[in-house]
């Protein structure tokens, strides 16, 4: 629970912490408009823990704010201990609480829209000297502010991630507050987790030479496992907003040492450079992190015009997904003038319509007579409906003037009744899209099929394929070998589907493939505090990559062979293999590396990712991921992953200004570096055909794509 270890970093350090509570909520009293959340309150609470018997100078009034604060003072040395110890300047001295309740006891949120319905629940100040600026963790910088600010936790989290040079630190850490003083990170880097001798020697020589060129000592935040310390300067001010890159984090480390198999390995700001004794394996590793400015003939930022004179021309194409129902909506609301389309490969309606085949329905009809599945229909049609609770339950008197047959049945409902239980949630059995590509992967007939009609389709409204879109998340699924080997079947299938409609479309060039999901499993968990009820298992981000990149290396020939070029798109968010900038540099780098995907695998640039969730500055991309990217997708964004918005000139209600995609479009013109020619209009789901209408008139009228 962050908001225990939080308070347990500043008691143990020796600074009290203020804790802004609700009197009544301490005492028991539940808001109304919180009558469920609030339930704990009301069977166990800080005074319930105390043995306090009421007073009735604290008598509270239901449904009524009473603002109050405390001060923690101390804590439990045992780290698995939640006790705390605190005054109450309205009861004694020395209470003692746990985390859990004094979270609980937080104050009502002012100015909510159900009055008491929201509390402010992990808020606290602790009380520091004035030249402490840099917070522990997230901080709200006034009274009235909605947006936190990142303390000394999140930017650690940035370097200590694995996709950095500095190493990873156990989640079980301890940080303390304290003076840089020798003698007082001597005593810290002994005392509750002991951290190796060496690690120690290297810090505390680090603190000497700081103290040499400075004079006086500074306040900083000292982190340390058995292996590693880091020394966070406190004294500069928190950040405003949220930090995004490891870069930006790393101007507030003063100082880092860690153990390896080489040896100690260190980091200091004073002469910004690695120290001596930096292993050769570890030196390598930091050089790959770091990439060249530019590399000629990228394709970056040339100012081109629409032209009829022979000079290179971009076109649009649309992406099929606006219609999630498959082919056939999609064809019944295509828009007019428009050759050029991204077939996505393939929606559930669409792979039982192409690949429909006898195999798979007779595995949906043995599930049908699965016992698992006949069992919970029973359960569902007979069993649950009237099964009887039997127990003893408080004895409800019957009405007045019921007679014997009324107590008879009193009687009765104290012990039985019928009360029926929730059904069982049963799904129709299926064969998902996934399953059907990859087992159809190796049938030239389920291929040749798909292509055939496909092919018919799309020539009832001319329409020309430039390349397959997909989404299969699989394929960095270390965990689960069965789904990464589903996955890489998929994309063989569609590889192969995309051998037999070159000769028909021409201009089909690549198959994008979204980088893949780092979730290979859900589970339920019994949360006593009712917090959450799942928990996700997800994947290392650095193994995922790699086994990413290998499983693209396994698809390299055939792609090859088939003269398609496989392109990843970046999808920014925590649950994503290629989730943040640091990931699809580390990609990058290995793709560049690896000779036989050089030309075969590529990136595809969703501009809304870049450029709007992301906020990537183009010119500071990195030379190796702008080398990569082949083709680009447009939609406009605001600043959340929720959806793809069209894009508008005229509307003032429009997200984005058009000239934001300038800069981006001009790099994806087709020029010196490799391009495919085209750029997608992607509007996932789009809820009116005439939004894709007017996107693509914005662009042909704004950037002279055809």
């Amino acid at each position: 629970m962050a908001f225990k270890r939080a308070l347990r970093c500043y008691l143990l350090s020796g600074f009290p912490v203020l804790l802004p509570v609700d009197f009544g909520r301490m005492q028991g009293y539940p808001s109304r408009a919180r009558l469920e959340e609030d339930y704990l309150l009301t069977i166990r609470n800080i005074c319930q823990e105390n043995a306090l018997t009421p007073d009735p100078r604290w008598i509270c009034q239901p449904n009524q704010e009473y603002p109050h604060a405390i001060l923690l003072v101390g804590c439990a040395e045992d780290p698995v201990s939640s006790e705390f110890l605190f005054h109450d300047p309205a009861r004694f001295p020395f209470m003692k609480g746990s985390a859990e309740f004094l979270f609980e006891a937080s104050a009502y949120v002012r100015g909510a829209k159900v009055p008491m319905s929201e509390i402010a629940s992990g808020t606290f100040v602790p009380i520091v000297p004035g030249r402490i600026k840099m917070p522990l963790t997230n901080w709200l910088p006034s009274e009235r502010s909605k947006a936190s600010g990142d303390g000394i936790m999140q930017l650690a989290d940035l370097l200590q991630n694995g996709l950095t040079t500095f190493p990873t630190v156990a989640p079980d850490c301890a940080i303390r507050l304290a003076p840089l003083k020798e003698k007082m990170i001597d005593r810290l880097l002994q005392s509750a987790i002991p951290v190796h001798p060496d690690v120690r020697s290297k810090v505390l020589e680090i603190v000497r030479k700081r103290w040499e060129t400075k004079g006086d000592p500074s306040w900083v935040w000292l982190q340390w496992d058995a292996t590693s310390a880091w020394l966070w300067n406190a004294e500069l001010p928190g950040l405003l907003t949220h930090a995004n890159d490891a870069a930006e984090a790393q101007t507030y480390l003063q100082c880092a040492a860690w153990k390896t198999s080489r040896g100690i390995n260190a980091w200091s700001s004073v002469d910004t450079t690695e120290e001596s004794d930096l292993g050769s394996s570890d030196a390598e590793a930091a050089q790959q992190h770091s990439t060249p400015n530019d590399v000629p003939g990228d394709g970056l930022a040339t100012d081109h015009a629409f032209t009829s004179d022979g000079k290179p021309e971009l076109r649009l194409a649309i992406l099929s997904s606006y219609a999630l129902s498959g082919i056939a909506e999609m064809l019944k609301h295509w828009p007019l003038g428009r050759s050029y389309c991204e077939f996505y490969g393939l929606t559930q309606s669409d792979a039982e319509f192409l690949l429909a085949d006898k195999s798979f329905d007779n595995r949906v009809r043995k599930a049908q007579w699965a016992p698992d599945h006949l069992f919970a229909r029973f359960q569902n049609a007979i069993y649950r409906p009237w099964r009887p609770r039997i127990g003893y339950y408080a004895f409800q008197a019957p009405t007045p003037h019921s007679g014997m047959l009324g107590w008879l049945r009193a009687g009765r409902r104290m012990w039985v009744r019928k009360k029926p239980l929730p059904k069982l949630a049963l799904g129709q059995p299926f064969v998902s899209a996934a399953e059907r590509m990859a087992e159809a992967c190796d049938r030239d007939d389920l291929i040749d099929k798909a292509a055939c009609e496909l092919n018919r389709r799309l020539a009832s409204k001319h329409i020309n394929l430039i390349g397959l879109a997909s989404f299969i998340p699989g394929l960095a699924d270390y965990m689960t070998m069965h789904r990464q080997q589903e996955a890489e079947n998929s994309v063989r299938f569609l590889l192969r589907l995309a051998r037999r409609l070159k000769s028909d479309h021409p201009e089909l060039c690549f198959v994008e493939l979204v980088s893949g999901s780092l979730v290979y499993g859900i589970s339920r968990i019994n949360d006593p505090h009712e917090l959450h009820e799942y928990i996700a298992w997800t994947l290392d981000p650095v193994k995922a990559v790699t086994h990413l990149v290998n499983a693209l290396r396994r698809l390299a020939d055939e792609a090859a062979e088939t003269n398609v070029k496989l392109l990843l798109e970046y999808e920014p968010g925590p649950l994503y293999v290629l989730g943040n900038q640091a990931r699809l540099e580390l990609f990058a780098n290995a793709i560049t590396c690896a000779g036989d995907l050089k030309g075969v695998v590529g990136l595809n640039c969703d501009i809304a990712h870049y450029a709007f969730l992301s906020r990537f500055d183009l010119q500071s991309l990195p030379s190796n991921i702008r080398a990569l990217i082949f083709h680009g997708h447009l939609s406009s964004h605001g600043s959340g992953h929720y959806g793809d918005a069209p894009i508008e000139d005229e509307d003032k209600d429009a997200l984005r200004d058009p000239e934001e995609f300038r800069s981006w479009i001009n790099f994806l013109w087709p020029g010196k570096a490799a391009r495919s020619g085209f750029v997608t209009l992607e509007l996932e789901a789009c809820k009116y055909k005439e939004m894709i209408d007017a996107s693509a008139n914005c662009l042909q009228r704004r950037f002279g794509i055809s």
